[in-house]
């Protein structure tokens, strides 16, 4: 039959015209996404530049562009600490989301994981609760992507940094009262404890694997109940495995 533009389609199948214009459209999709990633990447990394400026004011820290003997003392980590330490989590999570979306950016992680750990100097347990379980786990999925990254000298150290942020984290969310959070804590947990258990140590991974029944059974946790599921079953076959 004879397609609208005058070239020939076949038992309904799309005309050649028909399929240059519609990889034209893909490569035009392709294009914008490409565009809006960069874009988004760009706005990373200028929120990330503020709040590394805003940081060292409220630090007494001068940089090449601020008139150092100008800073109010209002700014300082003693008088404005719970807002320092919300410039440092605001960093932290903005250098952790670029280095997701770029290769080579393992710098960022470094960077994130110290914004976090400085954060934790200043939230606590007991004075603001939700701040530093928020904080910890922050901490601990970034320092997990940083050994993925290959970024951690002992990478066995810093998982275990990310497997005992998870569980502070844990001491605050419930089931009850936080379920969306209270599942994530678990399931980031099993994750760090299973790559601990990477080498074989069945501690470890019996620990992973309780992990992740748990997170099997939360119905909140709907969204990750099939890589929880696949991770479990890696984790029972490498059990299976060390015990013959």
């Amino acid at each position: 039959m004879t397609a609208n533009d005058g070239s020939i389609s076949i038992g309904g199948h799309l005309s050649n015209s028909q399929i240059h214009m519609g990889l034209d459209a893909a490569a035009v999709a392709r294009a914008n996404e490409d565009r809006k990633l960069s874009s988004d990447i760009e706005d990373l990394r200028s929120q990330a530049e503020v709040l590394k400026r805003q940081i060292r004011i409220y630090e007494h820290r001068p940089d090449n562009g601020t008139d150092f003997e100008r800073i109010n003392t209002q700014y300082s980590v003693e008088t404005n600490r719970f807002d320092w330490a919300a410039a440092q989590t605001t960093l932290g999570i903005n250098l952790a989301l670029a280095s997701t979306r770029l290769d080579s950016t393992l710098y960022r992680l470094e960077d994130a994981v110290a914004a976090f750990r400085a954060a934790l100097t200043i939230y606590t347990r007991n004075e603001t609760p939700t701040k530093w379980a928020m904080t910890q786990g922050y901490l601990g999925e970034a320092t997990v992507q940083r050994v993925l990254k290959g970024g951690a000298e002992s990478s066995s150290a810093n998982l275990e940094e990310a497997v005992t942020a998870h569980r502070e984290a844990l001491t605050v969310w419930t089931h009850y009262s936080d379920p969306e959070e209270w599942s994530a804590a678990q399931y980031n947990l099993a994750v760090s404890l299973q790559l601990l258990g990477a080498g074989g140590d069945r501690r470890y991974l019996e620990e992973a694997t309780a992990a992740y029944k748990i997170v099997l059974d939360i119905p909140e946790a709907s969204d990750r109940h099939e890589i929880a599921r696949r991770h479990l079953n890696e984790c029972l076959g490498l059990l299976e495995r060390n015990s013959r």
